[in-house]
């Protein structure tokens, strides 16, 4: 859309208004959709929640299906500081930040640096933009019907392809090759792929972070990601100066990322929204309390040990005191 409208316009000024324009578009929608239910039910607002679900029942034309109250007042409020406290809920925000990062500026350098991918710039631009979409509406039209696309092997494979293009685009820059079709195929290839990658980073926040700090950790992973991409945008010299480095620096650092993906980032398809974080955080209170039993357990019984010592020693001097007046 934004190419089109740069095409049409041929003025920025024009460009940023119609732009404004459409996504202005955007607004009676908002106005319609529901609040999350999710959301209000973490905040114990139910009666909000059930109308939400049933409006959003009948956006679907689906069946409303009333839930327990009980299971939903027994959630338990999860703040930042608890999630960074809990190993597991600690590893999967970490890894979240670094993939936020790491994505953003692959995606920018290769987007930044892919204007001359074909002779004409809107050709290359359009054919992008046009790839990239059909891409995502075929993951969403897959997603739902094999239970097999996960987010791991989505991310994995969506890297592993664009790991493959940059060694073909290396090997076209390496030689001469660049002016070829094989090499715009190959680049609109690894922007399409490498771009894909971001509907897991994405999704990943919503399934793997509790309701109660996903707004805040969505807004630190944004962050990663505009400091991935201010850091593409230093490596623009090197498209001028040595244009096969601004691939190798994607190369290393996709192979990097998939790696870390691999072993940590956890599976959270058909997850729980409503229960993320609930069970690690409930064992961690548990355990505090359970210490803290003890603890007071302990205390009592060393302040009953010193309080029968006391006992007995003022019994002992009492004895002795009587024993000296006999």
């Amino acid at each position: 859309m934004l190419v089109f409208v740069a095409f049409i316009t041929r003025e920025w000024h024009t460009a940023s208004y119609l732009c404004a324009a459409i996504s202005a578009l955007i607004f009676p929608i908002l106005w319609k959709l529901p609040e999350s239910p999710v959301f209000l039910e973490q905040k114990h607002k139910i009666e909000e929640a059930i109308e939400s679900r049933k409006r959003i029942a009948e956006i679907c034309d689906l069946e409303y299906e009333e839930k327990e109250v009980t299971a939903i007042n027994n959630l338990k409020k999860i703040t930042f500081f608890e999630m960074l406290k809990n190993e597991r809920l600690r590893k999967n925000f970490l890894v979240l930040c670094f993939m936020w990062f790491y994505v953003g500026m692959a995606t920018y350098i290769t987007d930044l640096n892919g204007a001359d991918m074909s002779k004409n710039l809107y050709v290359g631009q359009f054919l992008s933009g046009v790839l990239l979409s059909i891409s995502k509406i075929i993951f969403g039209f897959a997603e739902p019907r094999f239970e097999w696309l996960g987010r791991r092997t989505v991310f994995i494979f969506s890297q592993g392809v664009a790991i493959v293009t940059y060694i073909l685009i290396l090997f076209a820059l390496y030689t001469d090759s660049k002016e070829t079709t094989w090499y715009l195929i190959v680049y609109l290839c690894a922007y399409s792929f490498q771009a894909l990658s971001t509907e897991t980073c994405y999704l990943s926040v919503a399934e793997l972070i509790p309701t109660d700090v996903r707004v805040t950790v969505a807004a630190i992973t944004n962050i990663c990601l505009r400091l991935g991409t201010i850091v593409a945008s230093l490596t623009k010299p090197l498209k001028f100066s040595a244009e096969p480095a601004l691939f190798w620096i994607n190369l290393v650092v996709c192979s990097i990322g998939i790696t870390v993906v691999y072993f940590y980032l956890e599976e959270s398809r058909n997850a729980n929204l409503q229960n993320v974080g609930q069970e690690e955080v409930t064992s961690e209170k548990d355990k505090s309390e359970s210490k803290l039993i003890e603890s007071q357990h302990e205390t009592e019984i060393e302040s009953g040990i010193s309080a029968s010592e006391t006992e007995t020693q003022k019994e002992t001097e009492s004895t002795k005191s009587v024993e000296k007046n006999e």
